[in-house]
């Protein structure tokens, strides 16, 4: 063998071709990026500075005990027995979320010292127990498996927030796979809020990433030459059930299989439409009559809102068209972090502002529209209809008569309505002509969304002087 042969220079040709396949469906490098950051996320944000993230660990916690629609002993509350020390563990972080307090080493150490007491104490779960008990799983098997192995309070709830965070990424990388996403999806995935609920240990990542699932295959079924494995049919089916069973203003999203069955005229698509119209109704009374105290709360003010259309609508109206409250909800969606208590620098919304218009208007297609106007339409009803639903129900779940405006409102509740409406901008041709360009800008607003983020955290919990707080004085 001639010594040359031992060192062979690379590949040009062969190394082109793995970039171009890179590109071509960017999904490697998207969860990658996506697990760095979570990883950095998850290890700079304090213990449950997510909003309700302690209501939803309780939740996990209870199922973790094998209790799935406990009550009180007096029958008035849903809930069940979960640790003692877990509740003081809720108490130790509690004063991080009443302003820029330090998350200091010795905070962390007794948070960390926290042992699993044995003793139980039950613990009441009013907002979280109406959800569909699965979209908990992966929070509750965490909780579980950090009581049988002994670890700490403070490290089991860390490994819940790992457990959540990996299946949110896990749903991510078949749902690209299964669809490529356009541009402006991925903009909505890579904002500051995402990031932040997504690394946290509520049910937001898990739910948004579902969506993804769900709108990719919808779009990937737009081509009737494709015939779906059972186990993806299945897969949609149960996300479909888990989004409008844990995210009532989704509902809307109960008609994509009857859509489908009127485009690919398989009645196995009818059926389904029809069993999760029936599964998510039961569930819904099932749930608001026997685990929730909602319902007697509700029902006065939906009587009243009933008896009195013309006062909804001009409620509804007097809060969607207020500019002041439009700006929140615009820089809330982008992203205030922690309990809505963290916001971003002014100038970052602007950009991120400008980033999407552009994103949006690079995911645009005419290719399709001809062909899939009605399907691009469909998308675009259903993310209005959802939007108003936000509206609606915080109105009568959340705001206390007599009202002015609707209260209760978070940008949050936006995300999937935004990945509708992004999906329906490019339809089954995803638009990424100008690839190299379109994953360039990408990578930089990757970069200044998770910099920027991580940068916020530390200012507002670890730096001795926020310049983010005197900012805001």
């Amino acid at each position: 063998m001639h010594p040359n042969t031992l060192v062979q220079p690379p590949n040009s040709s062969a190394l082109k071709s793995r970039v171009r396949r890179l590109l071509a469906v960017p999904h490697a490098v998207i969860v990658t990026l996506a697990l760095l950051y979570g990883i950095i996320l998850g290890v700079v944000i304090p213990p449950l500075q997510s909003p309700d993230e302690a209501a939803h660990i309780t939740q996990a916690a209870v199922l973790s005990h094998g209790v799935v629609f406990g009550k009180s002993a007096d029958k008035t509350l849903p809930g069940g027995q979960i640790d003692s020390n877990l509740t003081q563990y809720f108490d130790l972080y509690d004063q991080l979320r009443k302003g820029p307090n330090k998350f200091t080493p010795a905070l962390r150490g007794h948070g960390d010292a926290l042992m699993h007491s044995g003793k139980t104490e039950f613990a009441a779960t009013p907002a979280t127990s109406y959800y569909l008990p699965i979209v908990y799983f992966p929070q509750a098997m965490a909780l579980a498996i950090g009581r049988w192995v002994n670890l700490s309070v403070g490290k089991t709830i860390q490994l819940a927030r790992a457990f959540a965070f990996l299946t949110s990424l896990a749903i991510l990388y078949f749902a690209i796979r299964l669809y490529p996403p356009n541009m402006f999806v991925l903009t909505i995935l890579f904002l500051p809020m995402f990031l932040f609920q997504v690394a946290c240990s509520g049910i937001d990542g898990i739910t948004t990433a579902t969506a993804v699932f769900a709108l990719g295959y919808f779009m990937r079924s737009m081509n009737t030459s494709w015939h779906p494995a059972a186990h993806l049919e299945f897969a949609f089916a149960t996300a479909l059930l888990v989004l409008c069973t844990t995210r009532q203003h989704l509902t809307p999203m109960l008609l994509l299989p009857f859509f489908l069955y009127f485009l690919r005229r398989e009645r196995k698509l009818l059926a389904l439409g029809l069993t999760l119209f029936i599964l998510t109704l039961a569930w819904t009374l099932f749930a608001m009559d026997s685990t929730s105290s909602v319902a007697p709360s509700v029902m006065p003010t939906l009587k009243h809102y009933l008896a009195a259309p013309a006062t909804a609508l001009t409620i509804t109206t007097a809060t969607i068209f207020n500019l002041s409250n439009l700006r929140d909800y615009i820089n809330a969606f982008i992203g205030i972090l922690g309990w809505l208590d963290t916001p971003m620098q002014p100038w970052f919304y602007k950009i991120v502002g400008v980033f999407a218009i552009v994103s949006a208007g690079l995911s645009f297609s005419t290719k399709s529209t001809k062909t899939e106007w009605a399907a691009r339409g469909f998308l675009l009803v259903l993310s209005v209809t959802s939007s108003a639903l936000v509206f609606l129900i915080m109105m009568v779940v959340w705001t206390k008569l007599p009202a002015s405006h609707i209260e209760g409102v978070q940008g949050r509740y936006f995300f999937v309505p935004a990945l509708m409406f992004a999906y329906g901008l490019s339809g089954a041709n995803i638009a990424w002509q100008y690839r190299r360009m379109k994953i360039g800008l990408l990578c930089v607003f990757m970069l200044l969304t998770t910099s920027n983020t991580i940068y916020i955290i530390v200012d507002w919990h670890y730096s001795a002087t926020p310049m983010l707080s005197s900012m805001n004085n």
